[in-house]
């Protein structure tokens, strides 16, 4: 009697691929209906992100805005994605952050540097904020910070807590993202569409849903054929 070679072959491949994993993962989102934003400006200003369906690059899309009748910089939005959280141990992993932006009908002209973009991380009801960051000055067209160079790695000195509490990225804490826009104009009002927000890292990464199917099988074939041997 001869062991069935196709469920010994699955068996053996299960492990292989089973104790292999992806070379990083990506949490990304280009429709934000599940983020909450917080807002930090000058008595007299505003600042403002809202979604909107279309329009974007495509679809859906955030717009931002911020007035400045007072203070024309100093001001900030703070956007957390509220439906990915991971517990994962992120300490000192690389990351790649990218979103698209351009320039919305209301934005004041403009050819400086005006904007400032960074990774919000939440952890504990406590925002801290990416050191690394990015400027932008948007156009009508959309464009792509995947260009630039928006490399950092989780480590608590590259972020700053924004009220209070200790960032702890070794892992079993929930952990959340998103993305922070500071005003850097000059001008009394900048208002930018957000899109196609991206966070890569090897950190995140976790077995493809096919490699967990031939785990599985690894874990039926492998016993049944030692069963096998044994009576043979």
């Amino acid at each position: 009697m001869q062991f069935p070679k196709l469920v010994l072959l699955l068996a053996v491949g299960g492990v292989a691929l089973g104790s292999s994993r992806s070379t990083g993962a990506v949490v990304s989102d280009g429709d934000f209906s599940n983020w909450s934003f917080t807002y930090n400006v000058y008595p007299g200003n505003s600042a403002s992100a809202v979604r909107v369906a279309s329009g974007g690059n495509p679809d859906a899309y955030l717009a931002t805005d911020m007035t400045f009748p007072t203070v024309n910089q100093g001001d900030w939005i703070y956007g957390l994605k509220t439906d990915y959280s991971t517990s994962a141990n992120l300490n000192g992993a690389t990351y790649h952050l990218s979103f698209d932006y351009n320039k919305l009908p209301n934005d004041i002209p403009s050819n400086s540097t005006y904007a400032a973009f960074g990774l919000v991380v939440e952890q504990n009801s406590h925002l801290f904020l990416g050191n690394n960051v990015t400027y932008g000055s948007g156009t009508a067209n959309w464009q792509s910070t995947s260009v630039l160079d928006f490399n950092s790695s989780f480590n608590p000195f590259s972020f700053t807590p924004l009220s209070g509490g200790t960032l702890d990225f070794t892992g079993g804490t929930p952990t959340r993202f998103g993305l922070f826009m500071y005003n850097l104009t000059v001008y009394p009002e900048i208002a930018m569409g957000i899109d196609n927000w991206s966070l890569s890292s090897p950190s995140l990464a976790v077995p493809e849903p096919s490699t967990l199917v031939l785990f599985g099988m690894a874990l039926i074939g492998l016993p049944a054929y030692a069963v096998w041997r044994k009576r043979k």
